[in-house]
This record gives C-alpha cells, structure tokens and sequence, in this order.
C-alpha cells in the first residue's frame, strides 16, 4: 500500500462515524477518536485495560466467548448487540461488527462499534406504544360486515352501525343504497368506491387498505372472498380504527429523528439531509460547525443540569435566528451543525457571527458562554468525508487559538 493510501484510509478511520477498535490478547491494540467520544475514555486509558473490563458484567460471558472463538475459528455471532459501561457509569449499548484480522503478523479481532442506545430506547418505547395499541383494539370490538355475491347484508355487529351512523333499518337497504349513505362520512368517498369496484372486477382478489372519515379518524379497512364447497359466496369486511396507531408511529419517527434534550434533529437525521445535499450537489450552501467552550469544565464544576440548562438555551436562541434555509443539528455532546443552503461563504461567516454574538449573552453563575466555531462552503463533487472534515478542521482551529471566535476556511 503506497504511503498517500495508507494516509487516507488512516484519515477516513480516524473520522468516522463509527467506534473502530482492534483487539488482540484480549487487549485493545488500536482505538479512533469515536471510541473514546462514545466512551467517555481516553484513548490511553482504553488501551492499557483489558477489553472485557469495560463490558457490562451480564454481557461480558457472550462477548468474550464471541472473542475467544473468533480468534480460534469456531462459530461466533456476526454481529450483535451488547452493553458497555461509561465512564460516568451510565450504561450504553452498543451494536458490533467483528472480523478477523492479521495484526503485526498475528490473529486479532477487528470490531465497528455503532451507540445504539437511542435504538434501544426507541425499541423500549415502541414495545409500550404497542402494548398500549393492543389494548385500545382488545377493548374496542372490529367494524364487521358480510355480504353476499350480490351485495346483500348478511350478517353485520353493532360496532359497523356505531362506525357509519346507522340503524338497523339502513341494514335492510340495497348494496348501492348502503353505499351510497356511508359515503357522506367518508373524507374521500372516491378512493372508498374504486376499492369495491376492483372486486366485482377481481371476485378473488383481497382488499387491504385505509380510509379517512370527515371526523378525521382512520380506520384499515381488510376484506376477502369466503367461499362455499370451493365457490366464492359473498365477502367479509373488517374495519379497524387505527387512529392511534398512526399517531404513535408518527411520534416514533420524530424520537427516531430529534435529540431529545433540545428538540433539534439529531446527527442520524442531520447526515441524511447532508447526504442528500452532497448527492445533489446542491451548490451553493455552507456548514457551520460550532462547539461550546470548556463545556466539561461547566458540566464537572456547576453540575449536569446547569450544563443541560446552557444546551437548551443555545438551541433557542441560535433557532430563533435562523430562517427556512437553515437546518440545525445537535452533533453530539456540545457540539452543533448548521447547513446553511444557498449561502456562499461569506453569507454563512456573517450569519456564524451574528449567532456567536447571541450565544456570548448566555449567562450561567454570573459567567457568559462562549463558543467556537468553524464554518465551510461545500465545494461542488467533493465528498462528505472532505466537506466535514474540512469544517471540523475550521472549528478546531478556533478552538486552540483562543476560542470564542469564528474560523473560516
């Protein structure tokens, strides 16, 4: 491998987005950045302590037999999730994609580890989500209908009458006449006939799908062909409120999608619409890229939630200036991003400016804010590695010469 390769690939490991570590010995040999970000541990002190200290003790037997039969070649587990122990003594869990490597000449074990804790949380809340959507349909009896091959009423439940505003007497009305009064409920009556029109052109086929009422509620509407000695004799219809469910699934998007301490989107979401820019190659637009000073020295001296306090803060006032064009990310920890779409340079530099000065009005324990940042124009056809590496470069800069300042490169 020529030295320039080596430089690169070594770059791209070092900035990814991902923990990436090698163990061998049962000690970790290599570790990036993200390792320690991920962990709370120096890279010194990861890699003078055996791996497995730093595994939550119920998972530290599966990871080490995982460990140990890789190394031996005996069948181990492609990936998995497990739990490690942060520094500050929270628990996080990881997600883990270990390979065989040669290391120095020898057998070790290449691991990519992705913070998953957020998912499990998800996964947590989903459970309850649906535990409870469980219940409300347990609770609440199906919309039931069934007819014949020519659309008479055989058999119908109260729960259809409660769902459509009839009476017992519209259940003796003609298919069309039926149809035609639970019409005048529905948001969109037109999508509701087109379904039943398919059947009589299809007698086999099955229905699945939704419908609106004008009362806003939506209801899965499922419906098959029932059959007698291998002859199609009429159709079910089931119709089940889903209203709830649609809710809960639009509340776990936005968990999925937004840092839950600020409400801003969360790097996840942050990277797909930086992608999509990238893929586009949606000229002009800038990044910013700011961190607040000495945050851990805030954290470690007036506690976790004066810290809290100041992150919320932040996304405040910095939201308040910002317009449509303007995306904003908690990046993690302290840090934040902003893309900035079509903004050259210059527009984005007087827009770091004006957010500085609002942030430098912050006050905590009769002390200002400050914080640095570190600001960049996409450059048409580079990647996303270049563009963020370029303005992590920027911030860092502003960070080691006196912070408090904006750097533009």
């Amino acid at each position: 491998m020529s030295e320039n390769k080596y430089f690169q690939y070594k770059t791209i490991v070092e900035l990814a987005g991902e923990a990436v570590v090698i163990i061998q010995d049962e000690k970790i040999v290599y570790t990036n950045p993200k390792c320690s970000q991920l962990t709370g541990y120096t890279r010194e002190e990861i890699m003078s302590t055996p791996f497995i200290e730093f595994i939550y003790h119920e998972d530290r037997d599966r990871v080490m037999k995982n460990f140990q039969n890789r190394i031996k070649g005996l069948p181990a587990e492609k990936e998995y999730d497990f739990r490690i122990v942060h520094k500050n003594g929270s628990i996080k869990w990881f997600h883990i994609r270990p390979v065989i490597i040669q290391w120095n000449g020898r057998p070790a074990v290449l691991d990519f580890l992705v913070d998953v804790t957020e998912r499990k949380f998800l996964e947590e809340k989903l459970k309850q989500s649906l535990a409870i959507l469980k219940a409300t349909i347990d609770s609440t009896e199906d919309a039931i209908l069934v007819i014949d091959k020519n659309a008479n009423v055989l058999t119908y439940n109260k729960s259809f009458l409660k769902l459509w505003n009839l009476v017992d007497k519209d259940m003796q009305l003609d298919g069309k006449k039926l149809l035609n009064k639970i019409k005048h409920n529905l948001k969109d009556s037109q999508k509701f006939v087109v379904a039943i029109q398919e059947i009589h052109k299809n007698p086999n086929r099955v229905i699945k799908d939704t419908f609106e009422l004008k009362d806003g509620r939506v209801f899965s509407r499922y419906s098959y062909p029932f059959k007698i000695d291998g002859k199609i004799y009429g159709r079910v219809w089931y119709s089940k409120d889903i209203t709830e469910s649609i809710k809960y699934e639009k509340e776990l998007e936005k968990l999925a999608s937004t840092d839950h301490l600020t409400g801003l989107f969360n790097r996840r979401k942050f990277m797909s619409i930086l992608e999509s820019f990238v893929e586009k190659n949606a000229v002009p637009f800038s990044l910013i890229m700011f961190d607040i000073d000495n945050f851990k020295s805030i954290n470690d001296t007036y506690g976790h939630h004066t810290g809290d306090t100041i992150l919320k803060e932040v996304s405040n006032r910095v939201s308040s200036l910002l317009d449509d064009r303007c995306i904003f990310s908690r990046w993690g920890g302290e840090e934040f991003m902003i893309l900035f779409s079509g903004a050259k340079l210059g527009d984005g530099l007087f827009l770091a400016k004006l957010i500085l000065k609002s942030i430098n009005k912050i006050r905590y324990n009769s002390k200002y804010v400050s914080a640095s940042f570190g600001i960049t124009e996409f450059k048409k056809n580079e990647t996303i590695f270049e563009l963020l590496k370029r303005v992590d470069e920027a911030m860092y800069i502003a960070k080691t010469t006196g912070k408090n300042k904006v750097v533009a490169l």
